[in-house]
């Protein structure tokens, strides 16, 4: 009790030794003190009950059985409260962390559904219309040109498609 209201090394569950840090929740503080005081007094009743030299028909050993029983539910209550203060502080952390998360996957399907947007205007469309001139040609349709847009490399191969097609142009006006 005193690690978890004071923070400190303490031995957990599978025996290797854990540090904790110090409760920051003045609940979580009063709470843990005022289990700390029953759990002392409780313990030395305790040990007043398992005392051999202590009979059961003794005062001592009644007044020890009569506390334990009165205080067993108190310390019971108040590592309750403990436990479910904790437990909204988890909740809360993990609402936080679920939020961002949301907000990181919804920032990364935005950032995708932009990056294949662009994708799609810088050289998908482009290619399509290119295609598309390319085809008209292969039809016998040498009146089609292909719209330049940009000087990039797809522009240039934009260009170097209308070059092509006006020399098959050429050529087949030179020939008739």
């Amino acid at each position: 009790l005193s690690a978890l209201t004071y923070g400190g090394k303490t031995q957990g569950s599978d025996g290797k030794e854990v540090t904790l840090p110090a409760a920051a929740n003045s609940e979580v503080i009063k709470k843990l003190t005022e289990a700390s005081d029953l759990w002392n007094n409780l313990s030395n009743n305790i040990e007043t009950v398992i005392n051999p030299d202590i009979t059961a028909d003794s005062e001592e050993f009644k007044k020890a059985i009569s506390f334990i029983e009165a205080n067993n539910g108190a310390i019971l209550s108040a590592m309750n409260t403990v436990t479910e203060i904790f437990q909204q502080e988890a909740d809360s952390a993990i609402s936080l962390l679920e939020k961002i998360q949301i907000w990181t996957l919804g920032l990364s399907l935005f950032l995708v559904a932009g990056t294949f947007w662009i994708i799609n205007l810088a050289l998908i469309k482009p290619a399509v219309r290119m295609a598309g001139a390319l085809d008209s040609v292969s039809t016998g349709d040498l009146t089609k040109e292909v719209t330049v847009t940009s000087s990039d490399e797809i522009g240039e191969m934009a260009s170097t498609v209308n070059t092509m097609i006006g020399s098959i142009s050429t050529m087949i006006k030179g020939i008739s």
